[in-house]
Formats: structure tokens, C-alpha cells, sequence
């Protein structure tokens, strides 16, 4: 890491946020400064610390000191303890300071030397820690020719897997890159460059910006490669995205915080080719269907595990199919969540729509959703529409029998559609 600032501070460029920008060679400089004092709170702490990010440059220098000191990093989350843990206290442009560590219980986490701990998005449960080695993050870094330089864009946020990914992968071939959260709109990015080499969040970003419009065309926005993970990439944000960006090209994905990436798509489908199960891919990555759930096994060597993604063979396709957990009981049915979502977008009168289930006192759990209808449309009439339009569409236990009209879907701090 520290290399590649020295590279970027040398090349010019910045480091940007819906904040404010830093040139590299500012990063460069912070993360100077940070270092006698993050060594002292290092070597107190017995090498473990916690790190919450925050603004862009003050994270990134801090990080990329730590790991130039061989500590153990936990990238901590929004609102999670850092319980048996020092966490470093970024304030920009002052010393760094520390939170005294709470020492009573067990820690919550336990970073080992030469790690660094990301967290699981939390979309279904509670945020899950799992430790990387350094080298083991690093030596998956690959950019291929094509997209080096220009501006990048990452709103994946950085505790994630993906979050951390993506940084790795900018430092070693972007020029500048701009740094979003997940509730950041494309208007922040366009504030420091209006063309990128690279675009990356998930499908909930680029959906909620297709929803709230995208910056006009006046304005010169231009995306040269689209990625996208950590949720399904359904057919119908496939095909909006290419109507918004014609020339991209447009990828998907599939990675998880314990197994890394696995493999992408970028053959504007939704799912994968099913050619791609029972064989070793070119990633390293094989896969196999059981009992309708796919199992990856990441390297070989490496053991087959579940990977609670629900899919299903369709001509010479696989798709996605929701997770296990999106599967519930409504009065001894199952359910599927995702197919009722899937059914519901496909009616033009709503614009987003988030599926999830509700408990009651007669089957159980029932299934209820939230809906955003189109610019213009009433609720209240739609909502007496509703059961008619969906009559020959959904069976009666898959039918919402809750429905609340929103402004926008709520995510999760890592930009996922909430259904827990």
C-alpha cells in the first residue's frame, strides 16, 4: 500500500468524497505524520487495533500506516463495539488518539498479526468479522491494462470485503478515485470528474440512482466499465443500466467476505452461464448445486461450502434465486421473497420495492412490502388495484397482505436492501 501512495503522490491525481478531495501527495504526507504516533499506540496495544473509517484521506493514511507498522487492523462498522479492542480516533489535521479498550467480557474480535478483519454486510443478521492475511488480500489484485488510470469510483464502504477490494485494487491502477458511501448519490461524484475508467457499489446504488435520475447527459457523465456486487443482478437492472450507459461494459460480481471473489459476468445476463458448474473456473473458483443451493469451493484444495444462495437452472442458465433465509412459511408454504419482489417490479405503476416477512397470530409469517410507486401514481388507488393485478401473477400465500407506501427503500450502511 504504502508503495503504491508514493506511486500516486509522484503521478498526481486525488483521493476525493462527497467531503471534500486531498491530492495524493497529501495522503502521502498525513500518513507520514500518523506514523511515530500510531507506532506508540500500536506497540502498547499488543499490535491489534480497531479502525473505524471515515473521511477518505484520513482513513486511508491511517490504514495504509498501520499496515507499514505490521499491525492487526479490524475495519470496524457503524455502530459496533470495539469491545476487547483500542480503536484509533481519526480526527483530521490533529494527532491521532485512541479509545481506552473496553477490558471487561471477551473481545469481540481477535485480529491476528498481519491481518486485516472485514465484516459481513449485516443484510440478514448481525454483522460477521472474518480476518485476511495481508499477502492474501494483496496477491488477488489484478488490473488489466485497459482499466488503469482516469477516475474510478468506489461506493462500497470500506470494513467490506468489497469496500477493501476495491481500495486495493484503485491504489494499484487508478489515478484519482472518488470514495462514496452508500448513501452518497452520483452527484457527489460529479462533483471531481464527470468520466470514469471505473464505476463499483452495489445493485442497490446504481438502482436508487436510476430511481432518482441520473445526472443529465449535458453534463457529460461517462462510465467506461460498470461493476457491481454483493446482491443478485436481476435481468431488468441489467437492462436499465445498459439503456444508461450504452458503451459500458457492465459486470457483476459474486464474492463474500470469508471466500473472496469467486468469479463475474459480463454478458449483460442475469445469473451465470450453467456450463460453469462441476468445472475448476479460471479464477480458481469451482461450483455445484445442492438441494437447489450453490456451493463454492474458492482454490483448489479447498473444500466445498455453502453458500446459502438459492438457484436455479433455467436452459443454459443459472439464476439466482434469493437467499435461503428469503425463503419463508406462510401457513405451511413456502414462500420465496425474491420472486414476489420480482413480480412486483415488473409492474410498471411501482419504481422500487422491497419484500420482507411479518409475523402473524394465524399462518405464522405473512409475506409484506414496501413499495415506491411511480412519479404521479396514488396510493390509495393502487392499493385497491393491487389484489386484482396480482390475482393471476402470485399464489394467495405469496400475495402481500402488508403494504406500506415509501419515499425510498431504507439499505444497510454497506448499501444492501434490509430484509431481516
Amino acid at each position: 500500500m504504502w508503495s503504491c501512495l508514493e506511486r500516486l503522490a509522484r503521478d498526481g491525481g486525488l483521493l476525493a468524497g462527497a467531503g471534500g478531495a486531498t491530492p495524493w501527495r497529501g495522503v502521502l504526507e498525513r500518513a507520514e505524520e500518523l506514523r511515530p504516533e500510531l507506532a506508540g499506540l500500536v506497540g502498547g496495544h499488543g499490535g491489534s487495533v480497531g479502525l473505524r473509517p471515515g473521511a477518505p484521506a484520513e482513513t486511508l493514511a491511517a490504514l495504509a500506516t498501520l499496515r507499514e507498522l505490521g499491525a492487526a487492523v479490524a475495519l470496524l462498522p457503524p455502530g459496533s463495539p470495539a469491545e476487547g479492542l483500542v480503536e484509533v480516533e481519526l480526527r483530521p489535521g490533529a494527532h491521532p488518539g485512541a479509545v481506552a479498550p473496553i477490558l471487561h467480557g471477551p473481545p469481540a474480535v481477535r485480529p491476528q498479526g498481519g491481518t486485516v478483519t472485514v465484516f459481513s454486510s449485516a443484510t440478514t443478521g448481525p454483522s460477521r468479522p472474518h480476518a485476511w492475511r495481508w499477502e492474501s488480500l494483496l496477491a488477488r489484485v489484478r488490473v488489466p491494462g485497459p482499466v488503469r488510470g482516469g477516475a474510478w469510483l468506489s461506493a462500497y464502504p470500506l470494513y467490506t470485503f468489497a469496500g477493501l477490494q476495491a481500495l486495493l485494487h484503485a491504489l494499484e491502477g487508478a489515478g484519482s478515485l472518488v470514495l462514496l458511501s452508500p448513501a452518497d448519490s452520483l452527484d457527489a461524484a460529479i462533483r471531481w470528474s464527470t468520466r470514469f475508467r471505473l464505476a463499483m457499489a452495489t445493485p442497490t446504488f446504481w438502482r436508487r440512482a436510476l430511481l432518482t435520475g441520473l445526472p443529465e447527459p449535458r453534463e457529460g457523465l461517462t462510465v467506461e466499465r460498470l461493476s457491481m456486487g454483493g446482491e443478485p443482478a436481476t435481468q431488468d437492472l441489467l437492462d436499465r443500466l445498459g439503456l444508461a450507459f450504452p458503451s459500458a461494459r457492465i459486470t457483476h460480481v459474486y464474492a463474500s467476505s470469508e471466500q473472496g471473489s469467486l468469479f463475474s459476468v459480463s454478458d449483460r445476463q442475469a445469473g451465470f452461464p450453467a456450463g460453469w458448474i462441476g468445472r475448476r473456473l479460471a479464477s480458481g473458483a469451482a461450483l455445484e448445486i445442492r438441494d437447489g443451493e450453490l456451493w463454492v469451493s474458492s482454490d483448489p484444495g479447498k473444500p466445498f461450502r455453502p453458500t446459502g444462495d438459492l438457484v436455479a437452472l433455467h436452459g443454459g442458465r443459472v439464476s439466482f434465486e434469493g437467499r435461503r433465509n428469503d425463503v419463508v412459511n406462510v401457513g405451511g408454504r413456502k414462500v420465496n421473497l425474491l420472486r414476489v419482489e420480482t413480480v412486483l417490479r415488473s409492474l410498471p405503476e411501482i419504481a422500487d420495492v422491497r419484500t420482507y416477512p411479518t409475523a402473524s397470530v394465524v399462518t405464522g409469517q405473512l409475506v409484506a412490502a414496501d413499495l415506491v410507486l411511480q412519479t404521479g401514481r396514488d396510493p390509495e388507488a393502487f392499493r385497491t388495484a393491487l389484489p386484482g393485478l396480482l390475482r393471476n401473477l402470485l399464489a394467495p400465500e405469496e400475495r402481500p397482505r402488508r403494504i406500506r407506501f415509501l419515499d425510498a427503500i431504507p439499505v444497510s450502511p454497506a448499501g444492501k436492501v434490509v430484509r431481516a
